[in-house]
């Protein structure tokens, strides 16, 4: 399917149908994964990810009104919502906009009109894209402009956390899709950033609806095919989202990260999602004694080792089976040690409206090996 939103949409996409459901919740959307208004976000800002940020970033970090470390813990994503204007040819075309920002290639974002259906479009990784015009159903969508532009807010909100790589005489960073360039101004904030033909003119920097640190408000995108205008009434940071917020209920799901986490994908460093499955695990002894073969990855419960086997296998001879039910699985590559964790995770299960039930299962590298760490704790949802 040919691009027709990101950046060259046809205007009546924009418009949308009219119809008696218009106001009605989109169906096709994991709506009920989603937590916008984290209650509990305080508590996991104690410990940073990582060592303070050195002169000369910190003192962007306190011009924001950010600590100097970007606090540990799963919910560091962004709920954004305002006005959204399109400069198409002579016309303009105003939508209501609701961004959810879940990293650097995960988004979905929702336009509509009073009286008219939605657009809503999610990316849930470089490789996976929809979109749903009007009352439709969600069709696979070109991943590459979503991802460009997933990118480029990410960067943008977390200044300066994550710049530490980055040329600071000019602010440019690599990214997976080349160069992003960034200035500041005299007040130390971003006004522009850019990457490839696309270009955002930053302003309005106001305090998040839930605290203190500052954000713009105002971004003004110019691309190849034309221009379009945010005024943003309220950016809600430190929020929390499961995966399967930017992918349609009906989507397969993936349980790479759960067994194979050593295979990173490309930009999707954090994993948060409730899996339905079934859980099968031997014992070190066990597994040494097998012939099988089984895919699988070593995980530690209660003090054990036990060889976990990929999800959607036969039964394996002489494993412990957990039949199918639902657990939280968290993916990171933050540097967390098995009780970090749980207390995490406890500490989200509210927003979630789930309960723990049953003891964590941790995965975590030997020390000095940089892969991704995968903690699974059972769970009744309500």
């Amino acid at each position: 399917m040919k691009n027709q939103f990101w950046f060259g949409v046809g205007l009546a996409a924009l418009l949308g149908s009219c119809g008696d459901e218009a106001h009605q919740p989109n169906p096709s959307v994991a709506q009920d994964v989603m937590v916008q208004e984290p209650a509990t976000a305080e508590v996991l800002v104690e410990a940073p990810i990582e060592a303070p940020l050195a002169s000369p970033l910190a003192k962007y970090a306190k011009a924001r009104g950010l600590s100097a470390s970007e606090p540990r813990g799963p919910n560091k994503h962004y709920r954004v919502v305002g006005d959204v204007v399109f400069h198409i040819e002579d016309q303009e075309v105003p939508q209501d906009g609701e961004l959810l920002l879940g990293g650097g290639a995960r988004m979905q974002f929702t336009l509509k009109r009073e009286g008219f259906y939605p657009n809503t479009f999610l990316l849930a990784s470089p490789e996976e894209c929809w979109v749903r015009f009007h009352n439709k159903e969600f069709e696979d969508y070109e991943a590459l402009d979503l991802w460009k532009e997933s990118l480029m807010r990410w960067h943008t909100l977390r200044f300066p956390w994550g710049w530490q790589d980055a040329d600071l005489g000019e602010f440019t960073i690599e990214t997976e899709l080349g160069v992003l360039t960034l200035e500041v101004n005299e007040e130390h904030l971003p006004s522009r950033i850019s990457m490839r033909d696309s270009h955002v003119a930053l302003s309005d920097w106001r305090a998040a609806s839930n605290g203190p640190a500052l954000y713009p408000m105002h971004w003004d995108w110019t691309y190849e095919s034309g221009r379009r205008v945010e005024s943003f009434t309220s950016i809600h940071d430190r929020a929390l989202f499961v995966d399967s917020a930017f992918t349609p209920k009906t989507s397969a799901r993936d349980y790479t990260y759960l067994i194979s986490p050593e295979d990173d994908a490309i930009t999707s460093s954090e994993y948060l999602d409730f899996l339905r499955i079934t859980w099968q695990s031997v014992s070190k002894g066990e597994w040494m004694d097998s012939s099988s073969g089984a895919p699988g990855v070593w995980y530690e419960h209660q003090g054990e080792p036990r060889y976990v086997f990929a999800p959607g296998i036969e039964p394996q001879p002489g494993a412990k089976v957990l039949e199918e039910r639902d657990w939280l699985v968290w993916s990171t590559m933050q540097n967390l040690n098995s009780d970090d964790a749980l207390e995490y995770l406890n500490s989200i299960l509210p927003q979630l409206k789930a309960t723990r039930d049953g003891e964590l299962w941790s995965h975590i590298p030997d020390e000095g090996i940089a892969n991704r760490r995968v903690f699974v704790l059972p769970v009744i949802r309500q």
